[in-house]
């Protein structure tokens, strides 16, 4: 397996693109070897013409025309024009059905190339932590699973050609010209020396270009996403301007970057053709003369310039698609390096199913600390929640009341301390287990574009019409949809534009009831809900004694009804207990009752 950078973004190796499309394609070894044979093929053949021109140019003259040393054309000046031009254009319907087909084989390759690439990325990038994602962004993994593999569909074309005919393309008319003038073909061997030289220089800034050309893209997509999801606050802010600004500067950084990678790559392609060219005029220059002192057929030299302009057609060619390639490069690297993230919460290698669940929680003197932050957001939590009680969480806001949420779902492991669900501490059982038995209301709930049903449906794909119907009812949403134009099969815009704030959180309290978890956990439930809504969902909330409810919170009209209060503040549980008492202890929680009553 390849290695991916080992150094910063400056000085990073570059990986190899065809090792990288192989990986990624094990499945398609047959097609990648027909393209790889149809493509060689296919600059095979044109390279013919060089060596048939010459053979053209001597038959005019009269000259005795052998090709290969092998076959000998006849004296007749008018047959040997005949089979020459009978065997161009049998060359070039050959030539024809071959790009026919290598174009349909290495399309096909692409094609999967690119879907099981963005398939494998977000497959990935589900299984990834939330301190990853926290770190990343969501822009930044959008670029790369829809600009970083549409970006590598040429790519593949470009590696399958690259690897498939370089070989073959440059040998075949080196060994040529060295046969047709030995003398010729040294005095021109300087000039490929020297290219090789300067581009190889070229071809590490180009490459670095490329990388920030790349970032920066990738950086313009995450603010301007950032743009369009907080329009509404950008607007009640006054900070269209700010904003502007803000992706005004991205863009023109963009645009710079972009100027520099095409201005290297503009200099490759100059630095090859001026040597091409100069090439082709001392084979003139120098084969000429010998044209006329008779050592050597017009012929010959015709076919000499030829395959000289052919040898460095590959090169010219690569390098008029440098800029492309470079980004190729780059989209593989910055996707690799996603593919190969291990996340930081993962099933142990002896993890097992969580047994009997039953619903009990605790949290054994449990710190935390998040990856990007020095101070603890929990600091010597104790916790015992018995099973089918109802619990809220509540305090200021920095408390770290979400953040014991995000333990119990095991989303982030505790920087020390444990966490067990029904007596078995948490990372030792499997994921997949653990959260089966546990569902989540967030804070900012989701909507899909989608039906009414299909939403609650995500949960539980197999769930009937009636367990839909019975979870909108124990989230007080049953009468609102049946409200609605049409329903349960009424259409909802991505993140549920049609619907209010407090409709979108019922539906998704429904979402998570569907489940008939053993846990369920809610993160702000009411923060979009009346007063109505609020008390409802509370004393639906109650009824449920076979669940073990928390639910974190600011609302206390509606949470103290909870079974429990646990009180946090600065990332300690300062008090416990339930709402009566509390309110009239005088601690932080009747600060917080008397402030929100006010």
């Amino acid at each position: 397996m390849f290695k991916l950078w080992k150094r910063d973004e400056e000085s990073r190796e570059a990986i190899s693109p065809l090792k990288f499309i192989i990986k990624h394609l094990g499945g398609y070894k047959k097609r990648i070897l027909a393209s790889f044979i149809l493509t060689t093929l296919f600059f095979l053949i044109p390279m013919q013409e060089p060596i048939l021109m010459g053979a053209i140019v001597d038959a005019l003259q009269g000259k005795t025309v052998v090709i290969y040393s092998i076959f000998h054309l006849p004296e007749n000046r008018r047959l040997a024009l005949q089979i020459l031009g009978a065997t161009f254009t049998v060359l070039a319907g050959l030539l024809g059905l071959i790009a026919y087909l290598r174009s349909i084989a290495i399309a096909r390759v692409g094609r999967h190339f690119n879907r099981e690439l963005q398939r494998k990325l977000v497959q990935k990038i589900e299984s990834l932590s939330l301190d990853i994602h926290s770190k990343y962004g969501p822009g930044e993994l959008l670029n790369r699973v829809i600009l970083d593999t549409q970006t590598l569909r040429p790519f593949v074309d470009s590696v399958i050609v690259k690897n498939s005919s370089n070989v073959i393309r440059l040998a075949f008319p080196v060994m040529m010209v060295f046969i047709l003038s030995p003398f010729l073909g040294l005095l021109m061997s300087p000039l490929v020396v020297i290219q090789w030289i300067v581009t190889r220089k070229l071809r590490a800034r180009l490459h670095k270009a490329s990388r920030r050309a790349r970032t920066s893209i990738a950086q313009l997509t995450t603010i301007v996403k950032e743009h369009i999801d907080g329009i509404e606050t950008i607007k009640t802010s006054n900070a269209e301007q700010y904003s502007f600004d803000k992706v005004s500067r991205q863009s023109r950084i963009v645009e710079h970057n972009q100027v520099e990678t095409r201005r290297y790559a503009g200099m490759l392609l100059g630095t090859v053709s001026f040597i091409t060219y100069l090439g082709v005029a001392l084979v003139f220059w120098i084969g000429g003369m010998y044209v006329l002192q008779g050592t050597l057929s017009t012929g010959t030299l015709v076919a000499f310039a030829l395959l000289w302009l052919t040898i460095y057609q590959p090169l010219r060619n690569f390098y008029t698609q440098m800029n492309q390639y470079q980004n190729g490069i780059v989209a593989a690297e910055r996707i690799q390096e996603i593919l190969d993230l291990p996340p930081t919460v993962q099933d142990a290698p002896d993890a097992v199913p969580l047994k009997a669940p039953y619903g009990r929680v605790e949290l054994r003197d449990v710190y935390f600390t998040y990856p990007l932050s020095e101070e603890p957001v929990l600091k010597g939590i104790r916790l015992d929640i018995e099973p089918g009680t109802l619990v809220g969480i509540v305090g200021k806001s920095g408390a770290g009341k979400s953040t014991i949420l995000k333990l119990i779902t095991r989303m982030y492991d505790p920087t020390e301390g444990q966490v067990y669900v029904d007596e078995q501490d948490i990372r030792t059982v499997t994921l997949d287990s653990l959260r089966s038995q546990i569902a989540v209301v967030p804070q900012m709930p989701l909507i899909f574009s989608g039906s009414v049903s299909e939403n609650i449906r995500l949960a539980k794909p197999d769930a009937t019409d009636e367990e839909i119907r019975e979870a909108c009812r124990a989230a007080d949403a049953l009468d609102f949809i049946e409200r609605l134009e049409k329903g349960f099969e009424t259409h909802l815009g991505q993140g549920g534009v049609s619907l209010s704030g407090g409709q979108i959180q019922r539906i998704s309290i429904a979402r998570a009831l569907i489940r008939k978890p053993r846990i369920l956990l809610l993160d702000e439930p009411a923060s979009s809900l009346d007063g109505q809504s609020e008390e409802a969902i509370m004393q639906t909330l109650r009824r449920l004694r076979d669940i073990t409810v928390i639910i974190v919170g600011h609302h206390l009209r509606a949470i103290r009804m909870a079974d429990r209060l646990i009180v946090m503040d600065r990332g300690r549980i300062v008090e416990d207990g339930v709402h009566d008492d509390l309110v009239t202890s005088g601690g932080v929680y009747n600060t917080l009752y008397v402030k929100a009553s006010a």
